[in-house]
């Protein structure tokens, strides 16, 4: 994960968001918590979602989340349930100003 992410923010100009299914339950305090969140934050990044991701009868945790080094307290966030899995869906709208083509790049851990 280290290599992909040095890969992704080594010009700090860029935008990144992250998302996925880290299985560290951010809604609760835990070392688990403290060090993703730590290691993100090395690379400029913050989770932007504190609502429960994944919720049964029993609990109700935030395994999922977003997260970027763009300033979002202007961009609608929601978090809803498409009825697909015993995930709830993660929503963020992100509005730029383009005045150029940059590449994208994509990165997955198989």
């Amino acid at each position: 994960m280290e290599l992909a992410m040095n890969a992704i923010t080594q010009n700090s100009d860029d935008n990144v968001i992250s998302a996925g299914d880290s299985n560290v339950d951010s809604l609760i305090d835990s070392s688990g918590k403290t060090k993703i969140i730590e290691l993100f934050a090395s690379f400029g990044l913050k989770k932007i979602f504190d609502e429960s991701s994944t919720i049964t009868k029993i609990s109700a945790k935030c395994i999922n989340n977003i997260l970027t080094n763009i300033v979002t307290s202007s961009s609608p966030m929601v978090t809803f349930n498409p009825h697909l899995s015993d995930h709830l869906a993660q929503k963020l709208e992100v509005y730029f100003n383009i005045s150029e083509t940059k590449e994208i790049h994509y990165y997955r851990d198989l």
